[in-house]
């Protein structure tokens, strides 16, 4: 399926995974193709933390769906807008 990865600053990246990829690998995707590291990742979908056990057909993501990108600043509890 295609999802798109939107960032805070509003730009849109998107990637091809198969609906039964976890979280955590969808992590690992994101981390080669926008360079965040996986540790720094909070993934957002209908408003809800994404967690890493949790595929993305559980989740009820979907072809062509939106998740948010929120990476965290390397300070712990601070965000920083990618």
């Amino acid at each position: 399926m295609n999802l798109k990865v939107k960032l805070l600053d509003q730009s849109a990246h998107e990637v091809d995974v198969d609906a039964n990829t976890p979280i955590s690998d969808l992590k690992a995707v994101l981390e080669a193709a926008l360079n965040v590291p996986i540790n720094r990742q909070r993934l957002i979908f209908k408003g809800r933390v994404l967690r890493d056990e949790s595929t993305l057909q559980e989740l009820g993501v979907e072809n062509g769906f939106t998740i948010h990108l929120v990476e965290r600043s390397a300070e712990a509890g601070a965000l920083r807008i990618h």
